[in-house]
């Protein structure tokens, strides 16, 4: 009964074994028809999958992609993209593309053995290197390249680096953005667009062929952020140069024309503007030698030239503090420095306190802080005998009393010696004089100094001091 129950039992295994072996076989031989069918479907025509110029040609057959790519030249026109929301669009036609059978689709044909057909299930057959089937006239091309919108002036956006900008209503210098301009580099475009319309591509996009000229500072860029930071720095400088009617300012307003950056954003000074600045502020405010036009205390108008009082600066010297102070961010009061120095330091330098000898009236008057001291007539130098007083500003050498004068043929003492010239020229009382004024010293004048009376030069001399002027004119 055992043995009986092991027999069916291998007679079962055995049947099933053979029907497993038959079923299999069958599934080959189907799998082999539909392969072998297969190869034969794809004698003529291409891979599933298979791509040309971007076109899909799946088990399309050569005749039918030829049409495909026949019409798709026939029918191109490529977008061009271009900054600041330009777009131009050109046909293929103009652009001097044409189909071209040149037998690279049937090579392509060629090389997808029908038999290997399934290799398309895990490989990609993507034929989209250009000028399968595509040609370009190159003169053609280049023609309608040359007059594309994006290289006409009147769309011109030129690029310009982030640069530092003063403002005058903050005194302070901003950071003016960069700008990212839409110039194009025509070789580098030209070969970038050629290639995409050689496979057909629908648009082109400037940008991504970095034929766009670049900024080479940007707003961020350290030196862009560390120059401005420099600048500003230098507007803190304050320089005051006070001539009590008149100020000259070195701040903020005159300096920024004096700095500039260059190409690597690193600040200088003009020092030729400086120079400019210290020369011009001498010669409105120097006095020495010049001519002096004003009306006096008295009110008599005066003008005369030359003499040996006024101010004169030392420009060479001004200039190398004022550079130097500049850069060490100063705010100061300044004075300049002098050769030659006066009184005062307004327009007329005179002052209120000062001497006024009229030659053609013979009238002197002195004028302390404003008010007329003394007012009286005088003798001056003998225009007959060639010694008349010259005429200028000078001022007060120095003070004597009890002096002695003495030249070519005279000896005469004076109580109050007042020297303005150093060739023996001043002020001083004539007690050998019975009158003043009027003609006299045309024919009885003195050897060249104002001779005064007794009290009008005592009066002088205890109310002045050494360098107070000594106006002298006609």
């Amino acid at each position: 009964m055992e043995e009986n129950r092991k027999t069916r039992r291998k007679r079962h295994k055995h049947a099933k074994g053979l029907a497993g072996s038959t079923a299999l076989f069958l599934v080959l031989v189907l799998f082999t028809i539909f392969y072998a069918g297969m190869s034969i479907y794809y004698r003529d025509r291409y891979y599933l999958g298979t791509r040309i110029n971007g076109f899909d040609c799946s088990n399309k057959k050569e005749e039918d992609v030829k049409k495909i790519m026949q019409k798709a030249v026939s029918d191109y026109e490529v977008t061009v993209n271009e900054r600041y929301y330009l777009k131009e669009t050109r046909k293929g036609s103009e652009l001097g593309l044409s189909f071209n059978d040149d037998g690279t689709m049937a090579r392509i044909m060629k090389e997808q053995m029908p038999l290997f057909w399934i290799s398309a299930l895990v490989k990609r057959y993507d034929y989209n290197d250009g000028q399968i089937a595509v040609s370009l006239d190159e003169e053609k091309f280049k023609d309608t390249f040359l007059h594309l919108d994006a290289f006409n002036d009147r769309y011109l956006v030129k690029t310009r680096n982030a640069y530092s900008n003063f403002n005058d209503k903050t005194n302070k210098y901003d950071i003016i953005k960069e700008v990212v301009g839409n110039k194009i580099d025509k070789k580098l475009f030209y070969n970038y667009m050629k290639g995409e319309i050689l496979k057909l591509s629908p648009e082109v996009d400037v940008a991504a062929s970095d034929a766009y000229a670049q900024p080479r500072y940007y707003e961020t860029s350290d030196d862009i952020v560390k120059s401005n930071k420099k600048l500003n720095k230098y507007m803190k400088t304050k320089i005051v140069y006070d001539f009590d009617d008149r100020k000259y300012v070195v701040d903020a307003d005159l300096l920024h024309t004096w700095l500039s950056l260059d190409k690597d954003y690193r600040v200088h000074l003009d020092g030729d503007k400086v120079k400019e600045f210290v020369t011009k502020m001498a010669e409105e405010t120097d006095t020495l030698g010049g001519t002096r036009e004003f009306t006096s205390i008295a009110g008599n108008h005066v003008k005369v030239s030359g003499g040996t009082y006024g101010w004169q600066m030392d420009q060479n010297n001004e200039y190398q503090h004022l550079v130097n102070a500049i850069k060490k961010i100063k705010r100061e009061k300044r004075e300049p420095k002098y050769f030659h120095i006066a009184r005062c330091r307004a327009s007329n330098d005179l002052g209120d306190t000062y001497v006024e000898v009229d030659l053609g009236s013979q009238h002197c008057w002195f004028y302390k802080k404003g008010k007329i001291l003394v007012s009286t007539d005088v003798v001056t130098g003998c225009v007959a005998k060639g010694r008349s007083t010259p005429t200028g500003t000078y001022y007060v050498l120095y003070k004597q009393t009890n002096h002695t004068m003495v030249g070519p043929g005279y000896r005469s003492f004076v109580n109050y010696w007042l020297p303005y010239m150093d060739r023996g020229i001043g002020l001083h009382d004539a007690s050998w004089r019975g009158s003043f004024g009027g003609s006299i010293y045309y024919y009885n004048g003195s050897h060249g100094c104002v001779n005064m009376p007794y009290s009008a030069v005592q009066t002088i001399f205890y109310n002045i001091d050494p360098y107070y002027p000594v106006c002298v004119h006609y």
